[in-house]
């Protein structure tokens, strides 16, 4: 992601109690979502910004698509586990229901995990690039207030990549940078693409690895 210290700046000055997940590139995206969800209840949302394309989202070493919905249907209906009543999931990532695919890919996300789902229709990200962040597709009703940013000059296209990406102090190497944020009761979490899970002091203000042991 392009500038994405700025992204998360922005996203943190909105939200100050915010936990940062960075997921393992080389790892199964949704595994991971899967692991920082387990143990977790009555999130109000998710919200998942990727790179994304018609009916997918990167997310790790691969895609969040159709055909994971398929293969991996049981471990992303458990995403439903950590979910309130009528919480949502919302995708931040361009063009993913901009095809009569990705708009059944949205409805089949929402009917496995029960969430209400949105999803863009077009480019996401900055109005500099013809992009919004509008999600104009939508299954079930949204209650969430969608995330946006003014100062951020990126879009969230399938094809970005940074050959560098810092965020938090750490510098990346030749990343995709998925993130997720949760919110429940104010508090969220973002996911990047790295092996370090950052968790505001509000929540603990400890860092760990991938492992789930306390690096400091």
């Amino acid at each position: 992601v392009d500038d994405a210290d700025t992204l998360l700046n922005e996203l943190r000055a909105a939200n100050p109690a915010l936990e940062v997940l960075r997921l393992d590139s080389s790892r199964d995206g949704i595994e991971q979502i899967s692991e920082a969800l387990a143990g977790r209840s009555n999130l109000g949302a998710v919200h998942i910004l990727s790179h994304g394309a018609a009916g997918e989202l990167q997310l790790g070493n691969g895609m969040l698509d159709q055909r994971t919905l398929d293969e991996q249907a049981d471990r992303i209906a458990e995403w439903g586990r950590a979910l309130g009543v009528d919480a949502d999931i919302l995708l931040y990532g361009c063009d993913v229901a901009g095809s009569s695919a990705g708009q059944a890919f949205v409805q089949n996300l929402a009917a496995l995990t029960g969430a209400d789902v949105a999803a863009s229709t077009d480019l996401t990200g900055a109005a500099a690039r013809g992009g919004n962040w509008v999600l104009e597709q939508q299954s079930g009703h949204i209650e969430a207030a969608t995330l946006a940013s003014k100062n951020w000059q990126g879009s969230l296209g399938v094809t970005a990549v940074s050959a560098d990406l810092n965020v938090s102090g750490v510098t990346l190497g030749e990343q995709f940078a998925p993130k997720v944020a949760m919110l429940d009761n104010g508090n969220w979490m973002s996911v990047w693409s790295a092996d370090v899970i950052l968790f505001n002091k509000a929540i603990g203000g400890s860092i760990f690895d991938a492992s789930g042991t306390a690096v400091r």
